[in-house]
């Protein structure tokens, strides 16, 4: 059975209506730390979302092409990521991805459509489409985040990828590994840089070395840290870090060229 299938189907098997439509902000508030409850909802005039939901914790948003954007978020309730997709099981367009719903510490709430999508491994292990558009219903401040999401962490990058890394930067499609996760790294062994092309806008980059010494420089997808760098440059990004004791690196990888390859990315940092 396909992976995104099997994880679909499972809470129609459990059978309890009421234990999923109890999955409410005081049970995020007690798993991941304290969220504030926005004033309203985003969407407030649509219809009921149904009896089984599930909510996330947003920790990535990047930018893809032709603006198209990715979102990834954190599953506290199943301890696993999830990279929520529309209804077409394709990325979101720019314009519903707005900041307000799809923002870094927004927790949202997503109904599965049970689809399979048309992607192979490794995205399919966290690929996750979603049949009504999703609803913000609380926020976890960027100060809480960091511990909200460290179940999401491994030592390493090469223990995100299940030892698939090739070349300290890329996973082949078809490799049985995540395709997201983060490492928690040191503030003072990290940071950013432009990579000069000749061709285009040079390029955000961040180098940072893993628990095991390795040390990685991989291209930054992130919206928010894009945001900055293109309004106040790469010295602003780097003041990011100023007075942090650690930094949480978020790295995916992108959707695979055609010879397989996919990159890996930074896809976000928080720095407490």
């Amino acid at each position: 059975m396909d992976v995104l299938c099997a994880q679909a189907e499972e809470p129609q098997a459990r059978g309890d209506d009421a234990r999923f439509r109890d999955l409410t902000l005081g049970l995020i508030t007690s798993m991941m730390g304290s969220i504030q409850r926005p004033e309203s909802r985003i969407g407030g005039n649509r219809k009921p979302l149904g009896e089984i939901m599930m909510n996330i914790i947003v920790t990535e948003v990047t930018n893809m092409h032709m603006g198209v954007v990715c979102v990834a978020g954190w599953d506290g309730k199943e301890k696993r990521m999830v990279r929520p997709l529309s209804g077409s099981g394709h990325h979101w367009n720019a314009s519903f991805a707005r900041p307000d719903l799809y923002q870094v510490g927004n927790v949202v709430q997503l109904a599965p459509s049970g689809d399979c999508t048309q992607r192979g491994m490794p995205h399919a292990h966290e690929d996750f489409v979603v049949r009504v558009p999703p609803a913000l219903v609380g926020r976890i401040e960027q100060g809480d985040l960091p511990s909200a999401i460290a179940d999401s962490e491994s030592r390493t990058v090469e223990e995100i990828f299940d030892g698939n890394l090739v070349e300290s930067r890329l996973v082949m499609a078809g490799a049985d590994c995540p395709s997201l996760g983060a490492v928690r790294v040191n503030p003072r062994r990290m940071g950013f840089e432009l990579k000069r092309k000749p061709n285009g806008p040079d390029q955000l980059r961040c180098w940072f070395y893993d628990e095991s010494n390795d040390r990685y420089n991989l291209p930054v997808t992130s919206r928010a840290i894009q945001s900055i760098n293109s309004q106040e440059g790469v010295s602003a990004v780097n003041a990011l870090k100023t007075g942090s004791q650690q930094a949480h690196v978020r790295i995916g990888l992108a959707h695979p060229f055609d010879d397989g390859r996919a990159f890996a990315m930074v896809n976000h940092v928080l720095f407490s």
